[in-house]
């Protein structure tokens, strides 16, 4: 039931969209929050994915497919995959990068799809609840990649676990362990936070959208909210206020870590 419930949830949020510099988007995170947050993670990933040894490449979890648009620029030559468990957002990802081959899935990378050099999932299993579907994803993925492949993952985590109906915010330490037993080693774990607009996220966003934003849940509320010129700018200028955003991960506050795992040989 969770899984219906969860893809259904996808496929709703599939469908409700805002333009921000020129682009679409459909992230329920205020968007020049998670627009500058997206540059410092397409940055780390650029510098593995440019690598000559890097051919085959996969987005789990690929989204609208922005990634793979932004990624597929690339001039060397890629091979571009992606998956997603909502049909229309698999639709989208069809336009905005016809080279790659697109699948929708919700148990993992398909059977022809084999020595994958490097996988990567944004912001995709803090939507997983169940730690043993994530413990299955991580397998499959392992047998997926290629011998030393890359497997590279960006979530929200905090000291504590916390968890919602869609959502769970893992502690960083839960998806080392996880990759661990799966066979990965831990190249790298850098924390995203951004300080100051963490005040924006718990004091002035959940007021502005109680007041001035319609809705049926706090999800249509929250994309709707990114539709609103002034709370673009707040969000603007807490993002500018926020300084050191990228540091070790110590588990010791929030944000989102960037991990780096390595398939080891077996």
């Amino acid at each position: 039931m969770k899984k219906k419930q969860n893809k259904d949830y996808w496929e709703e949020r599939g469908e409700i969209s805002y333009t921000y510099k020129k682009e679409v988007f459909y992230t329920i995170t205020a968007v020049p929050y998670y627009y500058s947050r997206r540059k410092i993670v397409r940055e780390k990933l650029s510098k593995l994915i440019k690598n000559k040894e890097v051919v085959n490449v996969c987005d789990f979890g690929c989204g609208d497919g922005q990634y793979l648009k932004y990624f597929s620029f690339t001039d060397l030559p890629k091979k571009w995959y992606g998956i997603d468990i909502s049909k229309s957002m698999i639709e989208q990802a069809k336009k905005n990068c016809p080279e790659a081959l697109l699948e929708v899935s919700s148990n993992g990378i398909n059977n022809e799809w084999n020595n994958l050099d490097l996988v990567y999932s944004i912001a995709v299993f803090a939507h997983v609840l169940n730690d043993d579907v994530i413990l299955a994803l991580f397998k499959n993925i392992h047998n997926k990649l290629s011998d030393d492949g890359y497997f590279i993952i960006f979530e929200q985590t905090g000291p504590l676990r916390q968890q919602g109906d869609f959502w769970c915010r893992r502690t960083s330490n839960e998806y080392s362990e996880i990759a661990k037993e799966c066979g990965f080693t831990v190249e790298e774990s850098s924390l995203i936070t951004y300080s100051i607009h963490k005040l924006f996220e718990r004091y002035i966003a959940p007021v502005f959208k109680r007041i001035f934003v319609k809705g049926k849940d706090y999800s249509e509320k929250s994309i709707r909210a990114n539709r609103y010129y002034i709370y673009r700018i707040m969000s603007s200028i807490m993002v500018a206020l926020s300084f050191r955003k990228v540091r070790k991960d110590d588990n010791s506050t929030y944000g989102n870590t960037f991990f780096i795992f390595r398939k080891v040989n077996d």
